[in-house]
């Protein structure tokens, strides 16, 4: 009972002591890369989820560069349309 006595308040103090640092914190993913991530479960069935997740990734990224393409266009033939001053 004493060994307890003068242990008690020794394991009281090193927990009270931690030196675990805070995790940092991480870039939110947009819905997009969540979904993305999702398709790594599909390795849970049967599937590839790597190899289905880089072939997702490949589409996403092909239509984001015809996106910016399109809206670099629209930009442009927005500013011909524009009477000069």
């Amino acid at each position: 009972m004493r060994k307890f006595l003068l242990l008690a308040p020794a394991l009281l103090l090193l927990s009270a002591c931690d030196d675990v640092p805070a995790p940092q914190p991480q870039k939110p993913q947009t819905e997009r890369e969540k979904a993305i991530n999702n398709t790594q479960a599909a390795s849970v069935v049967g599937y590839d989820g790597d190899a289905l997740k880089q072939s997702v990734q490949k589409m996403v990224d092909g239509a984001e560069k015809q996106d910016a393409k399109t809206k670099q266009a629209t930009d442009a033939a927005a500013t011909q349309d524009e009477p000069a001053k």
